[in-house]
């Protein structure tokens, strides 16, 4: 799913995008604690979809084992967050009609009493 176009955005679609923006953030950084920790995300995986999608679950769940019965640091692996790369997606390609109906659905929640959060106005008006 990718941000909306940056011209002319109400304040839903604004929230849409910067809720967007720190979901992939949250993403990225879970990415690269886990391909740091466990080296079968340093390059693609060799195996079909299934075998990779219990690959992954495998490692997330060796990952928060370790997390609870060592007394190990995220700095022992190495991370720096201030170092992760945040994409800046707008710049990817246009999505399909059903990204979009996705993007009005999120953006709809996102702006409702049982999907806003308490600080997303702040987010978007400190970025103006």
């Amino acid at each position: 799913m990718q941000p909306l176009p940056r011209r002319d955005l109400d304040d839903q679609k604004r929230i849409f995008n910067y809720r967007l923006t720190r979901a992939c953030q949250y993403v990225e950084c879970a990415f690269k604690i886990l391909s740091t920790k466990w080296r079968v995300f340093m390059s693609s995986i060799q195996m079909n979809s299934g075998n990779a999608t219990l690959v992954i679950l495998a490692c997330v769940l060796l990952h928060n084992f370790t997390r609870i019965h060592d007394a190990s640091t995220d700095a022992e692996f190495g991370l720096n967050m201030t170092s992760l790369v945040i994409l800046d997606l707008s710049r990817l390609g246009r999505p399909g009609t059903a990204g979009l109906a996705f993007q009005e659905l999120y953006a709809d929640y996102f702006c409702r009493p049982e999907g806003a959060l308490s600080w997303q106005l702040d987010g978007i008006r400190g970025s103006r």
